[in-house]
């Protein structure tokens, strides 16, 4: 198993893509200060899955993504492909060759891709278990790095020793395992502290249960009463409109009725007066007649009583004469 290429794109001072071909064997990588030859590292580790900004020598972990100099923009993302041999499947792959990509946005978004499938940080840690090959692993000895190995915690260098004799992936599946075991044990407990509350809440449920149970019988009861009197209610206003609506009927039945003699005696009123007005005008023409009898009387009258004035002359001056003849 060795490193057989090492893709770079985006990553730091590698704004354009580079490709590295690695052979079985020594490898050495020459150029002068500031070339980038740390940063080939870094792309390295990175890919294999490094956290550590101060790791890599950056503030933020977006701070790997190339950002630009006077002449070339900034770039959006980052990108590094490793591909290992795996002829003698060290790795636990079926497959000659296996390729680790792993890709970062400016967001902070990160997508880790094993053979271009797309997979988790904790899938590419434990493709390299018990490998030496990792981001903190044997297999990448920077300057200094032995003297810091010799001079670290017996702890430290014990990681060290477990990961090249291969036991550092039973070890971790054995802290799974035992995390996991101490999970179950925590459920189990909680199951059990559930269990003993269900027990001594069952008679208080069984009693809650069962005046829940009275309860809706009283419910049903109440309710079948309630429906008896809506229906009683029910059937005392259907009487009382049925008698109000032929109540209504008759009293419509008596308007009409009364309707009908009203008109009749509209007719004999509209008749009365006609003959009213008749009447009115046979008056006014007695009246007339009545007063021009009346002037005629009143002519008659006076000339009765001047004839009779001058029959009194004549008899008083007859009477005169008389006397007149005797004296004679």
């Amino acid at each position: 198993m060795f490193l057989k290429s090492l893709e770079i794109y985006g990553f730091k001072s590698f704004a354009d893509k580079v490709n590295l071909e690695f052979s079985d064997g020594i490898t050495s990588l020459l150029g002068p200060n500031g070339c980038g030859k740390s940063n080939i590292v870094d792309a390295i580790k990175w890919v294999l899955g490094e956290q550590s900004t101060k790791t890599l020598r950056a503030g933020r972990m977006e701070d790997v993504i190339f950002n630009g100099t006077d002449t070339r923009k900034p770039l959006q993302v980052a990108e590094v492909s490793l591909v290992i041999s795996n002829e003698e499947r060290h790795l636990g792959i079926e497959e000659a060759e296996v390729e680790i990509k792993r890709r970062i946005f400016r967001n902070g978004e990160s997508e880790y891709y094993l053979n271009r499938n797309r997979v988790l940080l904790k899938n590419i840690r434990e493709l390299f278990y018990d490998t030496g090959v990792g981001k903190s692993a044997y297999s990448i000895l920077e300057q200094g790095k032995i003297d810091q190995i010799l001079s670290s915690k017996p702890e430290d260098r014990r990681y060290i020793f477990e990961e090249a004799a291969g036991i550092s992936r039973f070890k971790v599946q054995s802290i799974e395992a035992e995390r996991k075991l101490a999970k179950t044990d925590e459920n189990i407990l909680q199951v059990e502290t559930i269990l003993k509350e269900v027990k001594r809440n069952y008679e208080t449920k069984k009693n809650q249960a069962a005046k829940a149970i009275s309860y809706r019988n009283l419910k049903k009861e109440q309710f079948s009463l309630e429906v008896d009197v809506q229906l009683s209610t029910l059937k005392s206003y259907l009487l009382l409109r049925e008698s109000k609506i032929e109540q209504k009927e008759r009293h419509e039945r008596d308007y009409e009725a009364q309707k009908g003699s009203l008109s009749n005696c509209d007719q004999e009123i509209e008749q009365m007066q006609d003959q009213l007005r008749t009447l009115g005008s046979e008056r006014i023409t007695m009246q007339t007649e009545l007063q021009r009898l009346d002037e005629a009387i009143k002519g008659k009258a006076d000339k009765l009583d001047l004839l009779t004035q001058r029959f009194r002359d004549f008899l008083q001056q007859k009477d005169q004469a008389a006397s007149r003849s005797q004296v004679i």
